[in-house]
């Protein structure tokens, strides 16, 4: 009953405090209703579909209210870049969840406003990825050897059906670790359960959804809520498992000289010197270590879904594989150069599936404008990156998987600044770090997968849907349980 009465003194409250706040936006947006605003018009499920939907009425750049809080959504291409390339809007909104549950509230780099402490931090977790090299020979050998074994977990179920998203997550997580830390985690150990829960209860702070009511009620924390106890877990578990990696670090940092071998030796360095505290380093190895698993795994999983829903895709691509590569070595990712067509289906499950459809918010850190509108400082601001995705002024027939809209008239593949309306990894102050390491691992994943096997159905008279927008909404777009069967392809037989 306390918990009841709590709420309603809280809605009380903010009815209060959003009657006393003036308008601040002269944006357009759907009228909401007292209090509440357009929460209860956002579906909890697929919100950027709504979001995408008042665009067409409202504008590339409009307004929606949530209780008291005014927030600006960007839908489209100009506007969206515009922002992104703008120091301006590079400062992240206040989240409850997110500062509970970051290393130090805030001490990391995806969540932490733009500052000269954030800088050197983006910094220094750059030279972590860059000393693989710039053609990344070594995190493509590292990657290899564990698409490798995911491909030999799929041929062990013969071919009886199986969900593949398991194989999936232990391919990518191991790919990181190594990257991270430098080797992989064994799968009954506590470790890598303990990155796969970490990983997991990442959707508990995504911007709707489970967990969100702490943002607005934290105090619901005492009260048995459940995304608090997940999260709070999170935090045990995260801390034991860096506590680990960078003991084994500084173990292994003692037994050579040369240059280092993994992101935890630069980090460790950096942390000796000064240069940053534990909880610097702890916030970048939990932002790369989500970032790089779920947003990679759950493009491939998407990707799986088209494959047996498009067999003609699956055929060209195994076509350019035999053509450029044969089966006589592994694919590199040099051979992306000569197989525009493979490299094009990255780029269309990318636009298509959207894995991240509204990215993480953004906070304006003065008083700005975007698209002709003023907008003051302290506004959260969301990139409806879906919208961007599935415009009809950039893509005919959107919602449809066409790998050729990535491709010239003469078959290659289109240059960086020919792909319009097309942001998967954002840019600007706030771009990706990991950008060039994603691409490389979906491009090995998929070209590696296909030189082997055949992907199919489970019934191929009733594939699973590959439609984004019934996928759980979340940091990242979730494809739910579905069923494959592969078998060696012909020439592997």
């Amino acid at each position: 009953m306390l918990p009841v009465i709590l709420f309603i003194f809280s809605l009380i409250l903010l009815w209060i405090i959003q009657k006393k706040v003036s308008k601040r936006l002269d944006i357009p947006g759907p009228k909401g209703v007292h209090i509440f605003g357009n929460a209860f018009e956002l579906s909890s499920q697929t919100p950027y579909v709504q979001l995408h939907k008042w665009s067409k009425k409202y504008g590339g750049v409009f307004k929606i209210q949530i209780f008291n809080e005014e927030i600006v959504v960007l839908n489209e291409n100009d506007a969206v870049r515009e922002a992104l390339l703008s120091e301006d809007f590079a400062g992240r909104p206040y989240s409850w969840r997110t500062n509970f549950s970051t290393p130090g509230g805030y001490k990391d780099i995806a969540f932490r406003d733009s500052s000269q402490g954030w800088k050197k931090l983006r910094k220094i977790a750059h030279r972590g990825l860059k000393q693989f090299g710039d053609g990344m020979d070594r995190i493509a050998l590292l990657a290899s050897d564990e698409i490798q074994d995911c491909i030999m977990r799929f041929k062990s179920n013969g071919e009886t059906p199986f969900d593949p998203r398991e194989a999936v997550e232990k391919c990518i997580a191991n790919i990181m670790s190594s990257l991270l830390v430098g080797e992989s985690i064994d799968d009954n150990s506590e470790d890598y359960h303990s990155v796969r829960f970490i990983v997991e209860s990442d959707k508990r702070i995504a911007p709707s959804g489970p967990g969100a009511e702490l943002d607005m009620f934290p105090w619901l924390r005492f009260f048995g809520n459940e995304s608090y106890k997940i999260l709070k877990e999170t935090v045990v578990k995260r801390n034991k498992l860096f506590s680990s990696w960078m003991e084994k670090t500084e173990y292994k940092m003692n037994l050579h000289s040369d240059d280092s071998r993994s992101v935890c030796e630069v980090l460790q360095q950096h942390h000796k010197q000064g240069d940053i505290t534990k909880d610097e380093v702890y916030g970048v190895l939990q932002d790369l270590l989500i970032a790089g698993i779920a947003t990679t795994s759950t493009t491939l999983k998407a990707f799986l879904l088209i494959l047996v829903n498009k067999p003609d895709v699956q055929k060209k691509i195994q076509a350019e594989i035999d053509n450029v590569i044969g089966d006589g070595r592994l694919p590199t990712f040099a051979d992306r150069h000569n197989m525009p067509y493979s490299q094009a289906a990255v780029f269309e499950i990318l636009r298509y599936s959207t894995t991240t459809t509204l990215s993480i918010p953004h906070k304006t850190l003065c008083d700005t404008s975007v698209g002709g509108y003023k907008v003051p400082r302290g506004t959260m601001v969301l990139m409806n990156l879906w919208a961007l995705h599935h415009d009809e002024k950039y893509f005919d027939e959107p919602y449809e998987f066409k790998v050729e809209r990535f491709l010239d008239d003469n078959g290659k593949c289109l240059s960086a600044h020919e792909r319009k309306s097309f942001l998967p990894f954002g840019i600007g102050k706030r771009e990706c770090l990991g950008e060039a390491m994603a691409k490389l691992r979906m491009f090995l994943f998929i070209t590696s997968l296909l030189q082997k096997l055949d992907i199919l159905p489970q019934d191929k008279n009733n594939p699973p849907d590959p439609d984004p927008t019934k996928f759980e909404y979340s940091i990242t777009n979730l494809p739910g349980p579905f069923n494959i069967v592969v078998k060696n392809r012909e020439n592997e037989k």
